[in-house]
């Protein structure tokens, strides 16, 4: 394993504090998109560790940044414009490689919002997407997996059905609320059985 590497990103809104996780021969790379930052949101999210964890494990190199105005990030929180640190953070991924973006809750909500806008989008990982924030969905043509628990006050699997309109694959995981202090493994399960069935289709 890759020790973390800390980053720069020239954002829209200024400079975006980040952490890259090289794999030594990577099989893709994907952006990490963390919670909201005015709930104590960050890069250092736990269910962004759930992600990495089963993207490692499938060779494919994370990168974390904080939205602007959250830690060493510049700028303010908006709440709405943050999908266009998600730009500027997939703009920093080698482009040699299949490219992918996850997101959590607030960080789903900004990554469905800019995935229509990203070039070679390869695949796209929502856990507890706020999609309700969104006024519209626009989904990309890659493939998409959403997870939410059974538990969730906030986020019903019918609310994400009704926006979704089939065009993602929403799994349920039982016993889970909005945090996934329990169901993380099977996050983890679901997120590697993800990008490898989706390795497959690359190669």
């Amino acid at each position: 394993m890759s020790a973390e590497q800390q980053l720069k990103i020239a954002g829209p809104a200024g400079s975006l504090e980040a952490l890259w996780y090289p794999e030594p021969d990577p099989a893709a790379a994907m952006v990490l998109c963390h919670p909201h930052p005015q709930m104590g949101g960050s890069m250092y999210d736990g269910v962004l560790d759930l992600l990495q964890a089963a993207a490692r494990s499938e060779r494919v190199s994370c990168l974390r940044f904080n939205f602007r105005g959250a830690g060493y990030s510049e700028g303010r929180h908006d709440g709405q414009a943050e999908w266009q640190d998600v730009l500027a953070a997939y703009d920093s991924l080698p482009r040699s490689e299949p490219r992918m973006v996850a997101g959590y809750s607030f960080g789903g909500a900004m990554a469905v919002r800019a995935a229509s806008e990203l070039e070679q989008l390869q695949g796209l990982v929502l856990v507890a997407p706020a999609l309700a924030m969104l006024d519209q969905v626009t989904w990309p043509e890659c493939p998409v997996l959403i997870m939410v628990g059974d538990q969730d006050p906030w986020i019903s699997v019918e609310q994400l059905q009704d926006k979704v309109e089939g065009r993602a694959d929403i799994q349920v995981v039982s016993g889970a609320d909005h945090f996934f202090q329990t169901g993380g493994r099977e996050v983890t399960r679901l997120t590697a059985d993800f990008i490898g069935a989706e390795k497959s289709r690359w190669s």
